[in-house]
């Protein structure tokens, strides 16, 4: 995979969720957590890279968080919010 990069925007719902919007005005509501993984996404960084900074972050091991980052890395690709 190479390096991500994040497309679309981050913005509020009415009631106050946030939600990310791809280039088809489609939002999804998304977890702070989501957002933090987006926001890295910045074409400079592998998916490693990301995880290997998650992890420090966390203090969380990177074999733990390797799958879940790369599962959200895939459906954020999936709904257009990173190429």
């Amino acid at each position: 995979m190479e390096n991500p990069i994040k497309k679309g925007k981050l913005a509020k719902t009415e009631d106050d969720k946030l939600v990310l919007v791809n280039d088809k005005n489609q939002a999804f509501v998304v977890d702070q957590a989501v957002i933090g993984i987006w926001k890295m996404l910045d074409g400079n960084k592998t998916v490693n890279e990301v995880v290997q900074e998650v992890a420090k972050e966390t203090d969380a091991m990177p074999e733990q968080l390797s799958p879940q980052i790369t599962a959200i890395v895939d459906k954020l690709k999936e709904v257009g919010l990173v190429i």
